[in-house]
C-alpha cells in the first residue's frame, strides 16, 4: 500500500490542479484499460456520471506506471498460483486495491442507488446501487453464478495467501486451488470500496487528497466522523453496520440477473432461477466467514440499535424528544435524493450535527419503502415491540402529537403493510403518552420515552398490550373505524 500511496502522490503532483474526484478516474480508467469490451462496458455503465479522461502522458513515468498496473488490475494466474492486482496493508491483510479504487470513484463521486440495469442489458428489470455493483455484490453475484453451475470444479470463496517476502513482498501466492471470483483480499478491497465510498461524502475537508485518505484509512489510524473510527483494521465491523445480509441479498440478486444475460455460456446450461436459489446460501456462508457477529447488528434491524443511534445524536447536542423528534422529520425528506446529495445536505443545512454518519443510518430507518432492486424487501423496518415496526411511522405520530395533531398520521396513513399500520398504532399510542410526560418533564429524551414504551415495562409475549392501549386512545379520540377494523384483523391473527 505505501508504493501505490507514493505513486498517487507523485501523479497528484505532476498534475495539480485536479480534484480527488478526477484523480481518482484517472485510475479506475487506467484500471480498466487492458480488460475487454464487455467488462469495460460492464463498469463504464456503473459509473456513467464519471469522468472518462485518461492521466496525462506524462503524469507518471514507464516505472510507475508499470507497478500502478501491478497493483490494480487484478488477475488470478492459474498455473503459477499467483494473483496480481493486491497490496499489502501494514495492519490489515492484503487488499485488492482496484476494488477500493471503483468504491472510491463510483461509489463515492458518482453514487447512483436506483442504476437500472436495462441500460446495461436490454429487457433486464433489476435496480441496483452501483457502490454495490462495482464492489461486493458485483463479486458475490458473480462467484455465485459460478459456483452453483458447477460446484466440483469452483470454489464459492477465497483463498487466501502469502507474500513471497514479508520486507520486501513482490508476489502474492494463493494458497489452494481451485480459486474462486472472490478471493480473500478482493473481499478487503470489497469492504474497503464500500466504506470510503460511503464515507467520502461525510468528509467536511473537502480538500482531502486521494493519498491522504488512502493514507489516513490505512497507515494513520483511520478517520474520524462523529464518534465512528473509519480505519482497515475494523473493515469488518464497520462493514456489518454499513451492510445487512438482507441489502446484500437483493444487491447481488439484482447483479447477478443482469449478468446472467451477457455471460449464460459459462453456466453448464443451468437456468437463472435455478442459480439464482442459491444467492440466500451464498450470502449466509458469506457473512458466516468474514462479517464477525456483534450480537448487535442482524438480519432486521432492532429497536436497541436505533435507540444507539438516537442516544449518540442527543448526547452530542443535548437534545429532548421535540427537538430530536422535529429533526429526524424534517430530515428524512432528503432521503428522496441521490446519496451524495443526501450528505451533503446533512452536513450543510441539516441539524448541526457531527456525526453524519449517524444521521445517515438513522434516516435510512426512518424512511419507509421498497427496496428498488427487490420489491420484495420492506425498508425502514425494525422490530421493537414484539414485531416489526415502521419506525418512521412512530416517530411521525409522536411528531405529530406534540404539534397538537395527535390523530393526523392515522387518518392519512395508507396501510400497505403490516408494519406501517403497527408503527401508525405505537405512534398513536407513544404520542399521546409523549404528551403528558412532557407536562412533567419537559427535557424528556426521545430515547427515553422509546425505552420506556417498547423497554421492561412494554414487553408483551404477544402484542396484545399494544392494542388495548390503542383501542383506549381511540376510542377517546373518536378514530376513524377503517382503522379499528384493520387493528382488529391483526389481534385476530395473533391469535389464531
Amino acid at each position: 500500500m505505501t508504493r501505490l500511496i507514493e505513486i498517487i502522490v507523485q501523479l497528484e503532483a505532476k498534475d495539480t490542479g485536479k480534484t480527488t474526484k478526477e484523480y481518482a478516474g484517472y485510475l479506475r480508467k487506467f484500471m480498466y484499460a487492458n480488460l475487454g469490451f464487455l467488462a469495460r462496458q460492464q463498469w463504464n455503465y456503473a459509473c456513467s456520471q464519471f469522468t472518462q479522461d485518461s492521466m496525462p502522458d506524462n503524469a507518471l513515468t514507464n516505472t510507475e506506471q508499470e507497478d500502478l498496473a501491478l497493483m490494480i488490475r487484478h488477475g488470478n494466474d492459474v498455473a503459477t498460483g499467483r494473483e496480481t492486482g493486491v497490496v499489502l496493508t501494514k495492519l490489515s491483510g492484503t487488499v485488492a486495491a482496484g476494488h477500493v479504487v471503483t468504491g472510491v470513484s463510483c461509489g463515492g463521486f458518482a453514487r447512483d442507488t436506483n442504476l437500472k440495469a436495462a441500460k446495461w442489458l436490454t429487457g433486464a428489470t433489476s435496480h441496483m446501487d452501483n457502490l454495490f455493483f462495482v464492489t461486493i455484490s458485483g463479486d458475490v453475484g458473480q462467484t455465485s453464478l459460478l459456483f452453483y453451475s458447477n460446484e466440483t470444479a469452483h470454489k464459492l470463496f477465497g483463498p487466501a495467501g502469502k507474500w513471497d517476502d514479508a520486507s520486501c513482498p513482490k508476489e502474492y501466492i494463493l494458497a489452494s486451488t481451485p480459486v474462486s471470483e472472490l478471493t480473500a483480499a478482493e473481499v478487503n478491497g470489497d469492504m474497503d470500496g464500500v466504506i470510503l465510498g460511503t464515507l467520502i461524502p461525510m468528509i467536511k475537508d473537502r480538500r482531502l487528497k486521494l493519498s491522504g485518505l488512502l493514507r489516513d484509512y490505512y497507515q494513520n489510524g483511520g478517520i474520524t466522523v462523529g464518534k465512528r473510527l473509519f480505519s482497515a483494521t475494523n473493515r469488518k465491523e464497520l462493514f456489518g453496520e454499513l451492510v445487512s445480509d438482507v441489502e446484500l441479498e437483493a444487491q447481488s440478486r439484482a447483479f447477478a440477473e443482469a449478468y446472467y444475460g451477457t455471460h449464460e455460456y459459462l453456466y453448464n446450461g443451468r437456468s437463472l432461477a435455478s442459480l439464482l436459489r442459491h444467492i440466500p446460501e451464498a450470502i449466509q456462508e458469506f457473512y458466516k466467514n468474514y462479517v464477525p457477529c456483534t450480537g448487535e447488528m442482524k438480519t432486521k434491524y432492532t429497536i436497541q440499535y436505533f435507540l444507539k443511534l438516537v442516544k449518540e445524536l442527543e448526547d452530542e447536542n443535548k437534545s429532548g424528544a421535540i427537538k430530536m423528534t422535529q429533526d429526524i422529520v424534517g430530515m428524512s425528506e432528503y432521503f428522496t435524493e441521490s446519496h451524495l446529495g443526501i450528505m451533503l445536505k446533512i452536513r450543510e443545512n441539516g441539524p448541526k450535527y457531527t456525526d453524519h454518519f449517524a444521521w445517515y443510518v438513522l434516516n435510512e430507518l426512518v424512511s419507509h419503502g421498497f427496496s428498488p432492486s427487490d420489491r420484495r424487501r420492506e425498508l425502514g423496518v425494525i422490530e421493537a415491540g414484539g414485531d416489526v415496526v415502521a419506525i418512521g411511522h412512530v416517530i411521525a405520530g409522536i411528531h405529530a402529537a406534540i404539534d397538537r395533531k395527535l390523530t393526523r398520521t392515522i387518518k392519512t396513513a395508507q396501510h400497505t403493510t403490516r408494519a406501517e399500520l403497527l408503527g401508525d398504532i405505537d405512534g398513536f399510542v407513544l404520542g399521546h403518552r409523549v404528551s403528558d410526560w412532557l407536562k412533567a418533564e419537559p427535557w424528556l429524551k426521545l430515547s427515553t420515552a422509546l425505552e420506556r414504551y417498547y423497554g421492561k415495562s412494554f414487553n408483551p409475549v404477544s402484542s396484545q398490550v399494544r392494542f388495548e392501549q390503542f383501542k383506549t386512545y381511540a376510542d377517546k379520540s373518536k378514530l376513524i373505524t377503517e382503522t379499528k377494523i384493520a387493528c382488529e384483523k391483526i389481534e385476530q391473527q395473533n391469535t389464531a
